[in-house]
């Protein structure tokens, strides 16, 4: 009896190990972002970030072209000594266009902001789209409405989860805790050509000072057991918070 015990908790305990996040494990990743990989060795050497290799497999790479633009990069300087790409206001990379709906997505991201108003993502700009950051505490800004939630924000590292639906409704999430957003009823409209990250658009506006160690789009709203394990993945990955 002693000997099965035994057995038995070893199995609950490997069942308890999560796996490492895999973006593309979840149907419609259209851009997946780690700061683990997908970085040039010259821009890694050169400290300034030119491209980042989307790993979904969809060829949605951002870039930045401009030396003074360009966010740098740190080994061990993200949460649980991981990589990251540091933005330190300025800063920003975009894509030419938009690969997903700003009235259909999921975004799921490890991140942290130190200031007050700034938008890390931007899909579409702040008045055409949906942006993600910071305003007076934790924002899902849609089409130049701020959708705050109740509590100020902290310039800890942090999971985020924005769904925006056509129902319409934005949804925020953040580790693993459902945010109250007032209003979240804004309608949204197809995305523009506008796609940033590190700023609302290529002005910028709301630039970001923070960190960005991963984030992954999908071009439809996850259910939610999908979004509690990739959150639970992330925060075990990233030691963040116990999921």
């Amino acid at each position: 009896m002693l000997g099965f015990g035994r057995r038995s908790f070893a199995r609950r305990a490997r069942a308890q190990v999560r796996a490492p996040f895999i973006a593309t494990n979840l149907k419609g990743c259209v851009v997946w972002l780690t700061a683990a990989r997908g970085l040039l060795a010259a821009d890694i050497a050169g400290n300034a970030i030119s491209t980042w290799a989307d790993q979904s497999g969809q060829g949605n790479t951002p870039t930045q072209a401009t030396g003074a633009n360009k966010p740098t990069y740190s080994a061990a300087g993200g949460p649980n000594g991981r990589p990251v790409v540091t933005f330190s206001g300025n800063q920003w990379l975009a894509l030419g266009s938009a690969p997903v709906s700003a009235n259909n997505f999921t975004l799921i991201a490890v991140f942290k902001i130190t200031g007050a108003s700034q938008l890390m993502f931007s899909v579409g700009d702040g008045s055409t789209g949906v942006a993600v950051g910071t305003l007076s505490s934790r924002a899902v800004n849609c089409n130049g409405v701020a959708t705050d939630s109740d509590g100020a924000f902290t310039s800890n590292y942090e999971v985020w989860t924005v769904t925006s639906s056509s129902a319409p409704l934005q949804a925020l999430r953040v580790n693993g805790a459902a945010q109250s957003l007032s209003p979240n009823t804004t309608t949204t409209i197809a995305a523009s050509a506008h796609f940033v990250i590190g700023a609302q658009t290529t002005v910028p506006n709301f630039p970001v000072t923070g960190g960005l160690a991963e984030a992954a789009f999908y071009n439809r709203v996850l259910g939610t057991a999908e979004i509690l394990e990739a959150e639970a993945a992330l925060a075990t990955q990233y030691g963040i918070y116990k999921a």
